[in-house]
C-alpha cells in the first residue's frame, strides 16, 4: 500500500543489507526464512555482515519475494556493480 511505499522509500537510501534487514523485519522473517532464496545460510549471513554480495540471481528472487526491485539487493561486492552493469 501507499505508506508500505512511503516507507519503503525512505530505505531505498540505505546499504542492500539494511534494506532487506528491514524487509525482514516487516515481514517477521528470519535469515533460515531467506536461505531457499539465496542458496547457503553462509552466504546470507556474509551478505547481511557485509563480507559478500549476492548473486544477481538470488537478488532477483530476493526481489520478487518481496515485490522490490532486484537492484536494491546489488551492492559494491555483486558482479553487475563489479561489471558496471
Amino acid at each position: 500500500g501507499k505508506y508500505e511505499d512511503m516507507t519503503l522509500s525512505r530505505h531505498r537510501q540505505g546499504t542492500p543489507q539494511e534494506i532487506l534487514k528491514y524487509l525482514m523485519e516487516e515481514h517477521d522473517l528470519r535469515q533460515v526464512d531467506l536461505v531457499p532464496l539465496v542458496g547457503q545460510k553462509s552466504h546470507l549471513s556474509a551478505f547481511l555482515g557485509g563480507k559478500r554480495g549476492l548473486s544477481k540471481a538470488a537478488c532477483i528472487r530476493l526481489g520478487r519475494c518481496f515485490h522490490v526491485s532486484p537492484t536494491l539487493f546489488f551492492s559494491c561486492f555483486s558482479d553487475e556493480v563489479r561489471k558496471g552493469a
